[in-house]
């Protein structure tokens, strides 16, 4: 089976860490990014399969990309934003390009199982 591929983008190393290891699955390759304009990078060169993005990063922040996204040939990708800013769904007008909203802190088994269920490795069922 194809590995699903995963991007991963926040500006703190250790966020990216903790995602990384709470994804740590045989069946995804990780992706990671530290600001909007290295993940446009990464989208450029590899075929993505789904997006977690935190909101407030330096150079590109996570709106800003997605509006980029919105209008390129990436608009189909799964979308997450993640952050610890509380009625997250507010700041965000385009809610048609998101696919979810992710809170920080999340947990974990429900974090890996909900990224599983969006790129279709898991029954919908659970």
């Amino acid at each position: 089976m194809k590995q699903k591929k995963i991007l991963l983008i926040d500006d703190e190393d250790e966020v990216l860490d903790l995602m990384q290891e709470d994804l740590k699955d045989e069946r995804l390759l990780l992706y990671t990014a530290t600001d909007g304009k290295q993940a446009l990078e990464i989208l450029d060169r590899e075929s993505i399969d789904c997006i977690i993005s935190d909101i407030k990063m330096p150079e590109l922040d996570g709106l800003k990309l997605l509006n980029r996204i919105t209008e390129s040939k990436h608009k189909e990708i799964p979308f997450f934003f993640m952050s610890s800013f509380p009625n997250l769904e507010k700041l965000v007008l385009d809610k048609d390009s998101i696919k979810g909203f992710i809170e920080k802190p999340y947990e974990n088994a429900d974090f890996l199982s909900l990224i599983l269920k969006t790129v279709q490795l898991e029954n919908k069922a659970g």
